[in-house]
């Protein structure tokens, strides 16, 4: 059943339940009505109640551009972790209290957090500083310190859709690239064959190849979980 009643002009995404099931966040944007280019404004972080009613923005765009997206509920349910993609680049991950709307920058060029059950860990893709470029893996406190590398840069082009097992001790995420060491993902076996026998490269018709990928939390054990090789 539906829970939201939303306008032709209006898109919801990210929803995350609360940890007690009552509330669910969620991001929102509307698209302009009367624009030569149908851009949103921003995307802004919304909560509603489970069953769909009492829909209220928790943390607006301050500026033009900037998106708030993938949010992630602390253990507590007291706070709600969401991604912040502002003009010009600049991405961090920020804390939202959920009773205020308070809220405070935890990592910066940071995306994709999310919470382990017990409340002690935070995981999150980090992005390199300029003029460098690279993404990994990263697991911290809730606060942001003791943080420490779990994948390194080196190792992926992309991540996404990052989350921690129920026991807490792995982290399952979608990424781009083929680790060395782990053998190819079907469709890239298949691939490499086919251009043996052609003698020629193959080309790629489609964006980029994407599949899913378990690590423990100390950065061991990392292995392909699909080989869908989906974009």
């Amino acid at each position: 059943e539906p829970l939201t009643k939303l306008g032709r002009k209006e898109f919801t995404s990210n929803p995350a339940w609360s940890p007690d099931g009552r509330q669910i966040a969620l991001s929102y944007y509307r698209l302009p009505d009367n624009a030569a280019i149908p851009v949103p404004d921003g995307t802004d972080l919304y909560v509603m109640n489970a069953d769909g009613s009492g829909l209220r923005i928790l943390l607006g765009h301050e500026v033009s551009g900037t998106a708030l997206q993938y949010p992630a509920w602390a253990a507590d349910g007291s706070a709600i972790y969401v991604s912040r993609a502002a003009p010009l680049g600049a991405q961090s991950i920020d804390r939202v209290t959920v009773a205020s709307g308070e809220h405070a920058s935890v990592v910066s060029r940071a995306a994709f957090p999310a919470l382990s059950r017990d409340g002690l860990a935070l995981a999150y893709v980090r992005y390199a500083a300029p003029p460098e470029r690279g993404e990994s893996l990263w697991l911290s406190a809730p606060d942001g310190s003791e943080a420490r590398e779990i994948v390194g840069p080196t190792i992926f082009a992309k991540y996404y859709g990052l989350r921690f097992s129920p026991d807490g001790r792995q982290l399952i995420f979608a990424a781009v690239g083929q680790p060395p060491n782990t053998g190819g993902s079907l469709f890239e076996r298949r691939r490499t064959l086919f251009g043996r026998l052609a003698l020629f490269p193959p080309a790629y018709a489609d964006g980029d190849i994407w599949d899913l990928w378990i690590v423990d939390r100390d950065g061991h054990n990392l292995r392909p979980v699909t080989a869908l090789s989906e974009d």
